[in-house]
């Protein structure tokens, strides 16, 4: 798991995305993925944080044939807070109870496929 992890961070170390989608904000930095949703009067902060996570490799077929690789970790930091407009802000917290999956077509170098 430890080739396969530091593999995936070689590949996505550079990996930096910010997209506005109405009143939502996402940023992806490397493996942490972060949301900011404005809905009517709340807004809620995510985070998704599998930066120091391990991850293994899983390859299957979809229907048509194709192999296809997923890099998994069930091991993320996750966080939400949620704060109305005017209010006090509300934490939740888990250190490692997240899960993120990344999809490719292709297989990272010298990583090992389960």
């Amino acid at each position: 798991v430890r080739n396969c992890t530091d593999s995936l961070r070689a590949v996505l170390g550079q990996l930096r995305i910010s997209v506005k989608l109405g009143d939502c904000r996402i940023a992806i930095d490397s493996l942490c993925i972060t949301a900011k949703i404005f809905h009517n009067r709340l807004i809620s902060d995510r985070l998704l944080d599998g930066s120091s996570a391990p991850f293994a490799c899983l390859g299957y077929r979809n229907p048509d044939g194709s192999l296809r690789y997923c890099w998994n970790t069930k091991l993320a930091c996750c966080q939400l807070v949620l704060t109305p407009i005017g209010g006090s802000a509300q934490h939740w917290q888990s250190k490692h109870g997240g899960a993120l999956e990344l999809l490719r077509p292709f297989a990272i170098a010298n990583a090992q496929v389960v």
